[in-house]
């Protein structure tokens, strides 16, 4: 089934739009320029309305190669580190997931946002699993999935920001081959 040719104009516009606001920050010389790039582009898009959908099989495929380039990232180094620093990192965690649970408590309470779609969108975690609970249980998956990335995104620019502030601002050199 061919695609409509405002369908392929919207998805040229949003990769170009991802490209050129990576580029930008990656020139701004951020550590997640071109997760943070295409992260905001999408979250304008979606924002406007853009009708844009992930095909299943394509949106699958792309959590699946995720998970093994976050597999493959995993050293000896790196469970070492989890195993000596585990209770600090479960206390981190466990502190996160009850802040996420109070803000949604609070806009649940106040009624803020309709039904349960405050405590969806404050839940932290996996964006995408929070935005597919919350369709199944009768929330906004919009309202969710803006919620959930607009969070991502802010706390992916604020550790960026942070950490061009607090180290040395001379770029590192090409790794070695």
């Amino acid at each position: 089934m061919p695609f409509p040719a405002r369908t392929i104009a919207l998805w040229a516009a949003l990769i170009a739009a991802s490209g050129l606001l990576g580029f930008g920050l990656k020139l701004g010389q951020f550590p997640a320029a071109f997760l943070l790039g295409p992260m905001i582009a999408a979250i304008a898009f979606g924002v406007r309305g853009a009708p844009l959908r992930m095909p299943r099989p394509a949106f699958q495929a792309s959590q699946a190669m995720i998970g093994c380039m976050v597999a493959h990232a995993i050293t000896a180094e790196i469970t070492k580190t989890l195993i000596a620093d585990g209770p600090l990192i479960l206390l981190v965690v466990g502190v996160t997931v009850l802040a996420g649970a109070l803000v949604g408590l609070v806009l649940t309470r106040l009624r803020v946002l309709p039904g349960t779609t405050a405590a969806w969108g404050s839940s932290p975690g996996g964006a995408a699993a929070m935005v597919a609970m919350a369709e199944e249980y009768g929330s906004d998956p919009r309202l969710v999935a803006f919620m959930q990335y607009v969070r991502v995104a802010a706390v992916v620019l604020s550790a960026s920001l942070v950490a061009r502030l607090l180290t040395d601002s001379v770029a590192a050199g090409p790794p070695p081959a």
